[in-house]
C-alpha cells in the first residue's frame, strides 16, 4: 500500500513487526499534536492501533473536552503499514536511524526525536534533523552533538484527568523494551513484600499476558494494555531496568509525579552510569523541566526546519 499525505507536518512513530500497541510514544503524539496544531497543518499517522484504542488512550488519561478529543480523532490517520509513505515533513517521536532503515519514506524533511540509538551525531544529510538531549551528566553527555542535531528535551503535556486510585503497586512490563524475566519479577515482589508492608497488591501491565500469567494470584493481577482508566488502577509504581540500559524519554515517572503517585527505582548499583538518558530525566523532573507548554521551543525549531510563514 502506498500512502501519500499532503499535510505540512506529519507526526508518527516508527513501525515494525513488533507492534508497540499503546505506549508512551502514543501519548507523545497526542501531546505534541495539541501544541503544534496551533501553528501547523498537522496530522497524526499511525499503523499499529485502532481508533477504539486511541479513544481509550485519550479518555483514560486526559481532561480534554469532547471537542478536543474529536479534533484529535479527526486529525489522526490509521492504516495498515504502508509499503511506501510519501510526505512533506515527518516527525518520528521515537525515531532513530536504525529504526527507519526498513521503512520506505519519501520526504522533503525528516525529523527524529532520538530514541535509543546514539549514532545520530554521524548524520550529514541536510534533509534529516535529529532532536536530542545533549545535556551533560556526571558520567558524560546523554547524546553527542553532530552536524544535523539540535539540543532538545522531549516533554510531557500536563493535561491529566483527576483520578481516584487503588492501593496497588504497578510493574509496567511491555515486551518492546521493558520485558522483565519471570524470576526477576518474583524476586522483586518478594523483596518489596518483605520490606514494605503496603506492597501487598500488584498490577502487572503488559502486552504479553501469556508470558506473565503464571504470576496471577489473589494478590497479583496481570492486565493487557490498553487498560481503561489506567491511572486509577495503582498508587505506586516501581521502575524496573531495561536490558539495553537506555531510556530516552521515560514519561511514566513524570506522570506519576504530576498525579501525586509514589514511584521508586529498582536498579542495579551501577545502572545510571550507563543509562544517562534516565539520569538526565530524573534530574529534569526534580527541576521541573519536563512540562510541555504552549510556547515550547519545538515550535520555533520546526518553523526553522520547514520554513513556516
Amino acid at each position: 500500500m502506498i500512502k501519500i499525505l499532503d499535510n505540512e507536518l506529519v507526526l508518527s512513530q516508527t513501525w515494525s513487526s513488533n507492534n508497540h500497541g499503546i505506549c508512551g510514544h502514543t501519548f507523545e503524539l497526542i501531546d505534541y499534536y495539541m501544541i503544534l496544531k496551533n501553528y501547523f497543518d498537522v496530522v497524526i499517522y499511525l499503523t499499529e492501533l485502532t481508533y477504539d484504542d486511541l479513544i481509550i488512550a485519550i479518555e483514560s488519561k486526559y481532561n480534554f473536552t469532547l471537542e478536543e478529543r474529536n479534533d484529535i480523532l479527526k486529525h489522526t490517520i490509521i492504516t495498515e503499514q504502508p509499503t511506501l509513505l510519501k510526505v512533506k515533513n515527518l516527525l518520528f517521536v521515537d525515531g532513530s536511524i536504525n529504526s527507519i532503515t526498513s521503512i520506505n519514506i519519501l520526504y522533503d524533511h525528516l525529523i527524529l526525536f532520538s530514541c535509543g540509538d546514539k549514532s545520530g551525531y554521524k548524520i550529514t544529510n541536510n534533509k534529516i534533523t535529529i532532536l536530542q538531549d545533549e545535556s551533560q551528566t556526571p558520567y558524560g553527555k546523554v547524546y553527542s552533538p553532530g552536524p544535523r542535531t539540535i539540543h532538545y528535551k522531549k516533554k510531557v503535556l500536563y493535561r491529566f484527568k483527576t483520578t481516584t486510585q487503588k492501593n496497588r503497586t504497578l510493574l509496567y512490563l511491555t515486551t518492546n523494551c521493558r520485558k522483565y524475566p519471570i524470576n526477576d519479577v518474583k524476586k522483586l515482589i518478594a523483596k518489596f513484600n518483605k520490606e514494605y508492608s503496603h506492597h501487598d497488591k500488584w498490577l502487572i501491565a503488559t502486552n504479553d499476558f501469556e508470558y506473565y500469567k503464571e504470576l496471577l494470584s489473589d494478590k497479583i493481577q496481570v492486565s493487557t494494555l490498553p487498560i481503561k482508566n489506567f491511572y486509577e488502577e495503582f498508587d505506586n509504581y516501581i521502575y524496573t531496568p531495561l536490558e539495553r540500559k537506555w531510556d530516552c524519554s521515560n514519561r511514566l515517572i513524570v506522570e506519576c509525579k504530576a498525579l501525586n503517585k509514589n514511584f521508586q527505582f529498582y536498579l542495579p548499583d551501577d545502572y545510571l552510569k550507563h543509562d544517562l538518558a534516565l539520569l538526565a530525566r530524573r534530574f529534569d523532573l526534580e527541576q521541573d523541566k519536563v512540562q510541555l507548554k504552549d510556547n515550547d521551543e519545538i515550535i520555533n525549531i520546526l518553523k526553522g526546519i520547514i520554513c513556516y510563514k
